[in-house]
């Protein structure tokens, strides 16, 4: 489960409990150049660690591979 916070929120909300040991994601800025949202939740969607990946980023042809 990858907690994501939508574009159209307007502030990030209180966790419940359970979901404070996870990894979020906040999609607010997603479209701006340097964010690394669509990144981290490719990476939890694929299973990967977020780690050191060169332009922070995946395509469309990335995401297809997997």
């Amino acid at each position: 489960m990858v907690p994501v916070i939508l574009p159209d929120a307007p502030a990030e909300p209180e966790l419940p409990i359970f979901l404070n040991t996870k990894t979020w994601v906040n999609m607010r800025q997603w479209q701006m150049p340097k964010d690394e949202s669509f990144f981290r939740l490719m990476c939890g969607v694929l299973g990967k660690e977020p780690g050191d990946y060169p332009a922070k980023r995946f395509g469309v042809r990335d995401v297809a591979e997997e």
